[in-house]
């Protein structure tokens, strides 16, 4: 048998994977009975000639494919094929080869993944040769596999290997695989697919059509927007285009779009989307987008880059033009959330705007975008691309929403303002990022600079702005020009983060002398603004007039929002305008707080350097400026800040108050952070400006020249000996402009660079204790001191440990701040006091000798007397429990006389001046008022109605009788028996009705006459009552039978007195008869009148009937009776 190359060896491989088990069960008898295998094995590629084979298990002349660059390939135009492969077989007896197979896959290189696809190697040849003459070729040349189909531009890995399967009849038979695969890790060769002028562009999606090219950006958009790419898609740019028309990505369920998301980058270095656009528009136009990414870096290259550039080819004086612009409304297309834009060079179109004539606000160099975020876009139609815009001014309102929106790491260049984020509401942007983007270009003099704003921000909730260099921005524009900016497109946001940004050579060229900014605050509150550095702001000084806050040039400048935060920000301009030298009224600040209404800002740990020089008079070149007129409302704080300025003292000072030329101009030769006088001491004004008085306590100012590396570079050498290191506050900032930790030193370093510095003023050796104080010595209990350490060491590296006892000699407590103050707060008992002096360097510490505060106990107040008077008297207070006493109507006797209801407190004071205070509350009593009303009466023991009048409670009283309610004013008096006749006088008592304290009660009368006759009539002995109508033989009333005509009954009947008085019968016939036989009836005898007490008088009446039946009629007697007249009974 000749030389054979053959394997056996396990690939590791999904086919393996499913082999293995074979393998394992025949391994043993293979490797003692196979007679078969792969000699010689190729693969068949074609690139767009004839096919060419490629050793892989063999040793030929023709090319190896394992590690093989199989060439660039365009993917819209270049071939690429695996058309088959081939394999040499040989077999011995005992063995067949049963088939063939080269599997491969594509995958990115780098990135192994997939599986394997076949492809049949079917019987081709006897070779005629090897063992037994049975060598065989298996191949397949037309297969015809486009390995280029569905790549996207990029570096690929083709991986093959070949298999053939044989049987074998040794050692009882079996069947088994051979591979030729390199020792299990297979064959790889590389290739290369690249766009071209035809198809630059590649969309993948994870729905609907899932790859496609395009040969612009336009294309791809409009493919997404009609729906024939759906899910998460990818967008790769291969090549260079240019486009015709704006490419505009809608939003998902705009028509018939509908994506998760999008990613548009490029996948090879150094291509550009470019294009012109009308005026208003942007090149790239994201219409209401949602979770759309365009990315600049190629995955491909190494590390983050901006692969990719944007350009707006537009005429260099079209108005409003954009390179990337998102555009939303408040209707219809109201949101593009979650966009991000990075790693992209952005350029506008206004070039070689930079020149005298380019100076007007309407033209390009202030009306040209790079990246815009804004309004504009369709409030009738999602599918509408965005309208033209035609103001700077143009913002996205409330209702609209970009939320998440990030710009981060892009060049912007060659337009009048480079990243423009406008809304007018916060709601319109919670969590903006613009970070790590460079504006402007790099060098000064350069035909594409930044013009008008580097970026403006506005209609947030919360932003993330660091990183960012904004540099070389020039113009001629007649107006004020902002490197970055806050709310002066339309005054809203908050909760700014502002960071670790450079600011650098800012030149507004027009010789009419305007405003420039470095970071301009014009809305919102709460900002952030630390390890900022700002540098290089000028503008010409020709036309002076411009000492206000609105045309000078400023580093910072703080014109709107409360409570602001101004950390560790380093600032230095510097040089002499350009322009007439006769220049007048011109100000520089490399720090401003604009206004009053700038409350509660904190402004620590800057570096406020200004050595700007030029003109003649009326100028101020200072670090800081403030506004006049403010006071400790402002509630500024204020410290720890390096105030560095020229030495000219007419020109250039450390500050300036208000804005009158002339007046609050302050020299750093006349500050001292250790006084606050005189008043041409800054001091004097700023320790005003906060509760306390500290402002500016550990501020330096200094004519000398700020140590920073060079004027641009504001970084501090180490070891550079300055009164920046460790001179600043701690203040929560943690890390420095590089993400340096603070602080290296003693404590936090001056300004943006925390670095390893000397500071001159730092303590050494064994500090002087010095002793504690108290004005006054002594306190009352629950009141407070301020304990102050005079004599005692200061300066840098000195802390100051303040320790409280409750008993002479300790155990001591640490209590109190670092400071030489310290306020003991409420204590009730004497405490004692020691401070430890400790200079760190060393370190080494001092302690005071003890200080006892003496605490004396309160007295007690008390006031006695009557708490309540009657109007028109009055009531005597007497105070008492002290030595003095100050009544709240600055009386000082112990008594005092009340006549007018109230509160009254008095303050008591004792031998120790201490204080106690009490209260008392005195009232009026309103007097009693009676009116028992009357008079009454009423007949015998009838009750009768009683009502008083009076204005509290009471009780009736008097008579023999009884009433229903004594104790109510309106009630019934029933007489008593022995009152008949008489007149009873009845009494109503009213009771004080503010209480028995002050007034008496008061008694009215009322009188009530009782008549007392009472009549009775009798006939045979027996009562007859009052209005009786049932006549009986018992008592006469019936008079009995008897004959008509004939015969006639007489009666006599007696009329009783039993009252108290004569009863008179009244009338000249007292006793009448009435009725209806009353002509029956005949009073024969009158009774006499009147009758006595106990008395009896008489009279008769007749009967003598007219007619047979009963005959009736009716007696009644008139007398003075005062309840039974007339007196009535029947007869009959």
């Amino acid at each position: 048998m000749g030389v054979k190359n053959f394997t056996r060896t396990q690939h590791s491989n999904q086919l393996q994977a499913k082999l293995f088990l074979t393998s394992t069960l025949f391994a043993f008898a293979f490797a003692l009975q196979a007679q078969s295998g792969i000699f010689e094995s190729y693969a068949i590629i074609n690139t767009g000639a004839s096919d060419l084979f490629y050793d892989l298990q063999a040793t030929t002349g023709n090319p190896d494919f394992n590690g093989a660059n199989l060439g660039s390939f365009s993917q819209c135009t270049g071939t690429l094929r695996l058309d088959g492969g081939q394999n040499k077989t040989f077999k011995c007896p005992g063995d067949d080869i049963t088939n063939g197979t080269i599997w491969y896959r594509v995958y990115p290189t780098g990135s192994p993944s997939g599986s394997f696809t076949s492809v049949n190697l079917p019987f081709a040849a006897n070779l005629g040769s090897g063992c037994g003459g049975n060598d065989q070729q298996w191949e397949a040349n037309n297969a015809n596999i486009n390995l280029l189909a569905n790549r996207t531009p990029g570096n690929y890995t083709l991986e093959v290997y070949t298999t053939a399967n044989f049987t074998f009849s040794g050692g009882g038979g079996g069947s088994g695989t051979h591979f030729a695969n390199n020792g299990g890790a297979n064959y790889s060769a590389t290739f290369t697919v690249t766009g071209g002028a035809t198809c630059p562009v590649f969309v993948t999606a994870s729905g609907g059509s899932g790859f496609a090219a395009y040969s612009t950006l336009k294309g791809a958009f409009d493919a997404v927007n009609a729906g024939t790419h759906t899910g998460v898609i990818t967008i790769d740019i291969a090549a260079s285009t240019t486009e015709t028309a704006p490419a505009v990505l809608n939003s998902s369920g705009a028509g018939s779009a509908s994506y998760t998301s999008v990613l548009i980058r490029p996948t090879v270095d150094g291509v550009t989307i470019s294009g012109a656009t009308a005026t208003g528009r942007g090149l790239i136009e994201l219409n209401g987008a949602d979770n759309v990414t365009l990315d600049g870096d190629n995955p491909n290259s190494a590390g983050i880059n901006r692969n990719l550039t944007i350009t707006n080819t537009a005429t260099n004086t079209v108005t409003y033009t954009m390179a990337i612009r998102v555009a939303v409304a408040t209707s219809i297309v109201t949101s593009a959330n979650d966009i991000v834009i990075k790693n992209c060079n952005v350029n506008g179109s206004a070039t070689g705007r930079n020149m005298p004539g380019a100076n007007s606000s309407t033209a390009s160099e202030n009306t040209t975008y790079g990246i815009y975020a804004g309004g504009g876009a369709s409030t009738t139609s999602q599918t509408n691309a965005p309208s033209a815009i035609i103001s700077t001014t143009t913002t996205a309102g409330s209702g609209a929403t970009m939320n998440g929106l990030t710009i981060s790491n892009n060049a912007v260049n060659a337009c009048a303002r480079g990243i423009a984020v406008q809304g007018s509401a916060i709601s319109v942007i919670n969590n903006l990022t613009v970070t790590n983007n460079v504006v402007g270009p790099a060098a000064s003099g350069s035909f594409t600079n930044v013009y008008s704003v580097g970026i403006t921000l506005q209609g947030f909730a919360a932003a993330q702005v660091s990183g960012n260099t904004i540099q070389n921005m020039e113009s001629y524009l007649a107006q004020t020009i902002w490197a970055l900016d806050f709310g002066s497109v339309s005054p809203s946001g908050n909760s700014a983060i502002v960071e670790k940004n450079i600011i650098r050579k800012v030149n507004n060229q027009n010789s009419g002398t305007y405003g420039v900014y470095g970071i301009n605050l014009n809305a919102g509150n709460g900002f952030t603004l630390r390890n900022n550095m700002v540098s290089d702001l000028q503008s010409n000084m020709s036309g002076g007039f411009a000492f206000s806050t609105g045309f000078g040039i400023f580093g910072i400048r703080i014109n709107a929002g409360t409570g602001h935060a101004v950390y560790h920000n380093s600032v230095h301009l510097f040089g002499l305008r350009a322009g007439s030298a006769s220049a007048t009224s011109l100000f520089s600040a490399a720090l401003g707080l604009i206004n009053t209404a700038q409350t509660g800002c904190d402004i620590r740990n800057n570096i406020l350097s200004n050595t700007i020089s030029g003109g003649s008079s009326f100028i101020a070149n200072v670090s800081i400026y403030l506004p006049s007129g403010a006071g400790s409302s402002l509630n500024l704080l204020l410290n720890n800040n390096a105030y560095y300025c020229g030495t000219d003292p007419a020109r250039q000072g450390i500050a300036q108050v208000g804005i009158s030329p002339g007046t609050g101009f302050y020299l750093a030769s006349n500050f001292n952070a250790a006084a606050t006088t005189p008043a041409n001491n800054l001091r004097a004004y700023t320790s005003t400006l906060r509760i306390g008085g500290a402002n500016d306590n550990a501020s330096f100012a200094t004519t000398t020249t700020v140590p920073y590396t060079s004027a641009t570079d504001l970084h501090i050498p180490a070891a550079t000996s300055t009164l920046l290191e460790s001179g600043g506050a701690t203040v929560g900032v943690t890390t420095d402009f590089d993400g340096d930790a603070r602080p290296n030193g003693l404590a936090p370093d001056i300004g943006a660079d925390e670095f390893a510095g000397v500071n001159p003023s730092a303590c050494t050796g064994t500090p002087t204790a010095g002793a504690i104080s108290s004005v006054p010595v002594s306190i009352c209990a629950n009141g407070s001191a301020v304990l102050t350490l005079t004599g005692a060491t200061s300066g840098l590296g000195i802390s100051y440990q303040w320790k409280e006892a409750t008993a002479p000699g300790g155990p001591y407590t640490n209590v109190g701040t670092n400071s030489t103050t310290y306020n003991t707060g409420s204590i009730s008992a004497t405490r004692y006091y020691v401070v430890d002096v400790t200079c760190s360097i060393g370190p080494s510490t001092s302690t005071t000798a003890e200080f006892t505060m003496t605490v004396n106990p309160l007295p007690t107040a008390s006031i006695t007397g009557t708490l309540s008077f009657c109007t028109g008297d009055n009531t005597v207070l007497t105070a008492s429990g002290g030595t003095s006493y100050l009544w709240d109507d600055a009386s000082t006797n112990d008594t005092r006389i009340i006549s007018v209801a109230g509160t009254y407190t008095v303050q008591v004071t004792d031998g120790n001046g201490c204080t106690d205070t009490e209260t008392a509350t005195v009232t009026e009593s309103t007097p009693a008022t009676a009116d028992a009303g009357g008079p009454y009466s009423t007949c015998g023991t009838t009750p009768v109605n009683i009502s008083a009048t009076a204005n509290g409670a009471g009780m009736w009283s008097g008579g023999l009788g009884s009433f229903a309610s004594a104790t109510s004013a309106n009630t019934t008096y029933t007489p008593a028996m022995s009152e008949l006749g008489t007149t009873v006088m009845l009494t109503w008592t009213t009771n004080d009705p503010d209480g028995p304290d002050a007034c008496t009660s008061v008694s009215d009368m009322a009188s009530l006459a009782v008549a007392g006759q009472e009549i009775n009539v009798k006939g045979n002995g027996v009562s007859i009552p009052d209005g009786s109508a049932a006549p009986n033989t018992a008592d006469y009333t019936d008079f009995g039978w008897t004959t008509v005509a004939a015969g006639t009954i007489t009666r006599t009947f007696s009329i009783e007195n039993t009252g108290t008085s004569n009863l008179t019968l009244t009338g000249g016939m007292p006793v009448t008869i009435g009725g209806p036989h009353a002509g029956d009836f005949t009073v024969l005898m009158q009774p006499g009148s009147p009758v006595g007490l106990g008395g009896m008088a008489q009279f008769q009446i007749q009967f003598d009937p007219s007619a047979a039946g009963a005959r009736n009629a009716t007696v009644s007697i008139a007398s003075n009776d005062c309840d039974e007249n007339p007196y009535t009974f029947d007869i009959m």
